[in-house]
């Protein structure tokens, strides 16, 4: 898999299907002829390695996940060259991930809620989510400065 179809892979998956990421340096061993790995790999040292991908790890038995029960183990995202580019990476697929998933608990307690006709209390679910997209916002422009 080439690095842009990677890249655009990652873009468009459902982040909230992993329960975490890792980070792996990586040494290419030698090139390959297919198109689905361009080099082939083996994880080793940060100092020895030649670039770092960030990976999505599935929990087999998270039944949330919408995956099949027997998916488990590690998806390569994206490829960095350095660690540092890697964790920032890190950092943001961790909050969106979060943020989605926080979503989602939101519009199903706003779904209960107009089931329920309780619409006075809508906008109280409305205010909650803004001051968790606040607090997320924040939060991503601290590990950017930081980062």
């Amino acid at each position: 898999m080439t690095t842009n179809s990677i890249t655009n892979h990652a873009l468009y998956m459902d982040l909230t299907s992993f329960d975490g990421f890792e980070i792996s340096g990586l040494k290419k061993l030698y090139e390959s002829s297919t198109s689905q790995a361009p080099c082939v790999c083996e994880e080793c040292d940060d100092e020895e390695a030649d670039f770092f991908s960030l990976y999505g790890h599935y929990d087999a038995t998270d039944f949330n996940n919408g995956i099949p029960y027997a998916t488990v183990g590690l998806e390569c995202l994206l490829d960095f060259p350095t660690r540092h580019d890697a964790e920032m990476a890190f950092r943001y697929f961790s909050a969106y991930r979060q943020l989605m998933l926080d979503a989602r608990k939101v519009c199903d307690r706003y779904s209960s809620m107009l089931e329920d006709e309780d619409v006075s209390t809508a906008s109280d679910v409305i205010e909650s989510l803004m001051e968790e997209v606040e607090a997320l916002e924040i939060s991503l422009a601290h590990a950017e400065r930081h980062g």
